[in-house]
């Protein structure tokens, strides 16, 4: 892409120099300008639109010269779409262009036209996508047993680590854990049934991680969630050896205010009624219950909590 030559094309008529927002308006805007102009080519040049018989892709505003005959204009097409010049009938415009007829200017080509270029050669490789669908592009491929093979491969190099210590991690990893360590904690243990059903039931007040506050509306697994939790794991090519296994007892909560992510349904199955964006499904061991967690007045204040101490 051509950029303007601002030290002659801009206003002011000095590179550097500072433009109001209505002198650079005007420039942009001129609609007097030859577009060429504007784009700082000078005035032998022809932006044209290109087109090919056999390709998808179309290429705007390429810069060609008035003063060009049919064999340069052939090898700029050239360039573009790689069909060879002896094959190529080129039309401007639908104009169709001849080495006698002399320069595009003299063939009566102006700004803005189409040029569209006739591949003739019977066994064109632009034919049925060879130029532009990639898979007809053969591949170099490889299968597990002959890259497990290889030497100076990253699989061969986690091998050997692992090897060495099957504890390895890469050092991306041991950061990320680290940091995860530093900002969450030791991870928790899922409890069991028993465990959470000791502490909280539906119905009472309690608050998640964050200090969201809500309501307790179901308690037990969600297979929904479990499943999704196991493949994750599943997927991880570095298990955290601190994080278990075990499927979390989850519990469903209404939320006072709407930050949830649904209202009690999970992949369409419902499991409690809430309000849109109320509900969430909660791991036990990242929620507490009990009387004191009273819903918040978003719009009280410490003044108000003050005169209510007077009172009282």
């Amino acid at each position: 892409m051509s950029f303007p030559n601002l030290e002659h094309t801009t206003p002011a008529g000095k590179a550097g120099t500072a433009l109001t927002m209505g002198q650079l308006k005007n420039w942009v805007g001129d609609s007097t300008k030859e577009r060429t102009i504007q784009e700082g080519y000078n005035s032998d040049t022809l932006l044209l639109d290109m087109t090919h018989n056999y390709l998808k892709s179309q290429f705007l505003e390429i810069p060609f010269s008035k003063s060009w005959g049919l064999s340069e204009t052939k090898n700029k097409v050239y360039q573009s779409f790689g069909t060879s010049p002896d094959w190529q009938v080129i039309t401007i415009g639908g104009i169709k262009i001849t080495e006698a007829g002399g320069t595009l200017a003299a063939q009566g080509v102006q700004n803005r036209m189409v040029l569209h270029c006739e591949d003739t050669n019977p066994h064109s490789d632009a034919k049925g996508g060879g130029f532009e669908d990639v898979s007809l592009v053969e591949k170099f491929e490889l299968t597990d047993e002959q890259y497990d093979k290889m030497e100076n491969t990253y699989r061969a190099f986690k091998k050997k680590m692992l090897a060495e210590d099957p504890t390895w991690v890469p050092k991306h990893v041991a950061d990320a854990r680290a940091r995860r360590l530093a900002e969450r904690g030791a991870p928790v243990p899922p409890e069991t049934e028993e465990e959470v059903a000791s502490r909280m039931q539906p119905g009472m007040r309690c608050e998640a991680i964050g200090g969201r506050r809500g309501v307790i509306r179901w308690i037990g697994m969600v297979p929904e969630i479990n499943r999704k939790r196991a493949s994750e794991l599943a997927k991880n090519p570095y298990p955290d050896p601190t994080e278990s296994k075990m499927d979390h007892v989850y519990v469903g909560v209404e939320f006072d205010e709407p930050e949830g992510s649904h209202d009690g349904v999970i992949q369409g199955k419902r499991y409690f009624q809430t309000e849109p964006k109320c509900g969430a499904f909660i791991p036990s061991v990242k929620l507490k219950a009990g009387k004191e967690f009273v819903e918040v007045d978003p719009f009280a204040s410490d003044d108000d909590d003050e005169d209510m101490d007077e009172e009282l």
